[in-house]
């Protein structure tokens, strides 16, 4: 009988399948379902909204389900965030396809009650540009925040009632704009559709987080490199000042490469400014706002880069100022993520 119904949706032009709580079924019973379906519809996906213990999520993604819920919502400091990124790329990349939500009708965190608008901010830069499918519930715009008593859900959703919402009130918190930018960055650079090459870089502040990731041109749909490097300031409530020290390698760019000279150039995703110039030794201070950074490598003088030690890490930018040394006086801001092909 499930099975027709399933069928019955799917001719009505459903492709994907919300499934709710698939652990408390039979796990035989998804597996052949799936597996039916998929025989007939190859383009249909199943999502898994379940939260259970992470050998039940692991499971449901061997017997067949194409997406899962994670725990993300409930990884808020850099240490949390690094420790399941790392999981989630190398121990169940072959398992479990990640969809990061920052909220939905069932999950309001306190960190996004107590942090507001530059909460929802930050949550929406991480999921965008750590995972390769990521979501928001409706309303998300407008960063609703209120709680419904005793439980970590958002009171009056649309469990309970049908919302209006003035969603022309939401362009004032610049939430929409940002989404916006994001979503366009995602469509730009393969490198934030994918899970793995995930590299962590060390900053001076445990509120700033620094990871880049890439595709190399052999593997990239475009035919080039694309790196983005992202940079957070996981604080809602302030600005933080800090370094963030970069691999350079990491960021494709030989280990000999001399990092006393400008090596890298960059754009910002989020606002457009183009050009600036990375010279790894000399930290520059940051201030607040997140970014997101595009660019290319600058050449550099054979001579002068040999003179690198191979592997070294260099100090680079952080959250709050300008990041690296502006080209031809433009003051760049430190990103929140920054894409760097070399």
């Amino acid at each position: 009988a499930i099975l027709e119904v399933v069928h019955t949706w799917i001719e009505h032009g459903v492709t994907i399948f919300r499934v709710d709580n698939p652990h408390t079924k039979p796990l035989p019973f998804w597996q052949r379902l799936i597996a039916e379906i998929h025989a007939e519809s190859p383009e249909v996906l199943f999502l898994a909204e379940a939260f259970p213990r992470p050998a039940m999520m692991r499971t449901l993604g061997m017997i067949g389900f194409h997406q899962s819920y994670t725990y993300f919502a409930w990884r808020n400091t850099k240490d949390e965030l690094i420790e399941y990124m790392m999981e989630l790329s190398k121990d169940t990349a072959h398992l479990l396809r990640p969809a990061f939500w920052p909220t939905t009708h069932d999950i309001l965190t306190p960190f996004m009650t107590n942090g507001k608008v530059p909460a929802f901010k930050l949550r929406a830069v991480l999921a965008a540009t750590l995972s390769p499918t990521w979501g928001i519930y409706s309303g998300y715009e407008l960063a609703e925040s209120t709680p419904r008593p005793g439980y970590e859900e958002q009171i009056d959703n649309e469990k309970y009632e049908y919302k209006p919402r003035d969603f022309a009130a939401a362009r004032r918190n610049g939430i929409e704009d940002l989404l916006t930018r994001l979503n366009a960055a995602r469509a730009a650079h393969p490198a934030l559709r994918q899970l793995h090459q995930i590299r962590i870089h060390p900053t001076s502040d445990d509120q700033i987080l620094a990871y880049s990731k890439r595709v190399d041109a052999f593997h990239s749909p475009t035919g080039r490199d694309d790196v983005i490097l992202t940079v957070v300031n996981l604080d809602p409530h302030g600005a933080r000042a800090g370094e963030v020290y970069l691999n350079l390698e990491a960021l494709g760019l030989p280990g000999w490469v001399d990092a006393s000279r400008p090596v890298v150039r960059v754009t910002d995703e989020l606002t457009g400014v183009v050009g600036a110039e990375l010279c790894a030794p000399r930290p520059l201070r940051r201030a607040g706002r997140p970014r997101l950074l595009r660019g290319a490598a600058v050449s550099t003088d054979p001579m002068s880069t040999a003179q690198a030690p191979p592997g070294s890490e260099a100090p680079a930018a952080a959250p709050g100022g300008a990041f690296g040394q502006p080209a031809a006086g433009v003051p760049v801001t430190a990103p929140v993520a920054a894409q760097m092909s070399a």
